[in-house]
């Protein structure tokens, strides 16, 4: 199965292997309409970032203005978290979402998984994007999130269209996890 992070990076003519500021700027072109700042603060908080004087920050300490950090996008933790951000702020756009798309892309996992994302210049990107039972709040999450708030995003999430369009161009597809034989 390929990795479905490679469409976003080639949609948005990214090939480097180190994300920094311009590149995540064009890859959040690519997903959403959404302030590209909101997006580069939902990618730092769900990947670790590096910085070229090799020095470790507090955890959540981000310069948005600086130009000397970038996400590494060879490892698979960042990889995900990247995925993460990405599917999360085309959610936010495209379902018109109350939350942040940081937000959106902590909780993601507990309510969707992405099965693939697709796309051309032409079409866009396509999500295909698995929904399945959201309850109860994943434990990893029980000290962060309210619950109220998750069961909003949850019930969005189930009750939204099986086809959504993105304002960028391009759509996010639900499916609906396979039943069991009877």
């Amino acid at each position: 199965m390929s990795d479905p992070l490679d469409p976003v990076l080639k949609g948005a003519d990214v090939d480097a292997r180190l994300l920094r500021r311009a590149e995540l700027e064009a890859v959040g072109r690519t997903v959403s309409g959404l302030d590209p700042d909101e997006f580069i603060d939902a990618a730092t908080q769900v990947c670790a970032l590096s910085w070229d004087d090799e020095r470790t920050r507090p955890p959540g300490y981000f310069e948005i203005h600086g130009q000397n950090w970038w996400i590494d996008t060879s490892g698979t933790e960042n990889r995900r978290g990247l995925l993460h951000a990405v599917t999360a702020a085309a959610l936010v756009d495209a379902v018109g979402l109350p939350r942040s798309t940081a937000w959106v892309a902590r909780v993601l996992a507990g309510v969707l998984t992405v099965r693939s994302i697709s796309g051309s210049a032409s079409t866009g990107l396509c999500f295909v994007l698995e929904r399945h039972d959201a309850s109860p709040l994943p434990d990893h999450l029980v000290h962060d999130v309210h619950p109220g708030d998750y069961a909003e995003f949850a019930t969005a999430v189930a009750t939204a269209a099986e086809v959504l369009y993105l304002s960028v161009g391009g759509s996010i597809r639900f499916t609906d996890p396979p039943r069991p034989a009877p």
